[in-house]
């Protein structure tokens, strides 16, 4: 069976550039607080959930 993760890290930034620096330190293991994380797994139906989903590009959203 296949199984979807899905992790919310919640941290205390200036700007969109530094929540992305500081949620990859976390999960490298070298910031141990000041993050706040969720996460929860449920089984997937079908092998099909990421088809047609693109990733979401920070620089490119309008403001």
């Amino acid at each position: 069976m296949k199984y979807q993760t899905v992790i919310k890290i919640l941290t205390d930034a200036e700007s969109e550039h530094e929540a992305t620096d500081i949620a990859g330190e976390f999960l490298r293991g070298n910031i141990e607080t000041g993050v706040k994380m969720k996460c929860y797994t449920r089984p997937v139906k079908s092998s099909r959930l990421f088809e047609g989903q693109t990733q979401k590009n920070p620089s490119k959203r309008k403001k």
